[in-house]
């Protein structure tokens, strides 16, 4: 009997194992995206509405759901504040808050991070015309990395959980 469930344990914790490291790469697609699209909002109103960048940081955190609204609701917020700071500055220091402390932001690759990163480092301090620029190569190099994301994931998402499943599995036959 004690076999029995040790034997289940084992292929439920590496068939888990599996499915979050799976979820991990998923999230990671999910994020990138919701990065994107907030970047095109952001994009759209400042050059159309012609509307402040901390309107523009509210606006698009409500176009979006999930830890980058929040993130940019909390850069809108602190913004907003008169003894703030700069736009650069507070983005920066939310980016590494929210990587610290949130950890669906755990699944972006450093390279995604950088790029955020740099994109924070023009933000609100050229005209709008090469405000514009930064907002379409920080998406473009965003999209390029989303691409690749969604490609990994694909191929490998379902790879993790069947290993996950067939290694308990194994392992349950060899305690056997």
């Amino acid at each position: 009997m004690i076999k029995i469930i040790a034997i289940v344990l084992i292929i439920f914790a590496c068939g888990a194992a599996g499915f979050v490291m799976s979820s991990r790469l998923e999230k990671r697609v999910k994020l990138l995206t919701d990065i994107v699209t907030a970047l095109t909002q952001m994009e759209m109103i400042v050059s159309y509405g012609n509307l402040p960048l901390t309107m523009a940081l509210k606006q698009a955190s409500q176009s979006i759901g999930g830890p980058f609204s929040e993130f940019l609701r909390d850069v809108a917020g602190l913004a907003d504040d008169p003894g703030g700071g700069s736009i650069r500055d507070i983005w920066q220091e939310q980016l590494e808050k929210m990587i610290k402390t949130d950890a669906t932001f755990e699944c972006l690759l450093p390279v995604d991070i950088d790029i955020v990163r740099q994109f924070a480092s023009t933000l609100g301090q050229t005209d709008l015309k090469n405000q514009i620029k930064n907002f379409t190569l920080t998406k473009a190099r965003l999209e390029a990395n989303l691409l690749q994301a969604a490609d990994i994931c694909s191929k490998r998402a379902k790879v993790y959980k069947s290993v996950g499943i067939l290694a308990g599995i194994c392992l349950a036959v060899v305690l056997i």
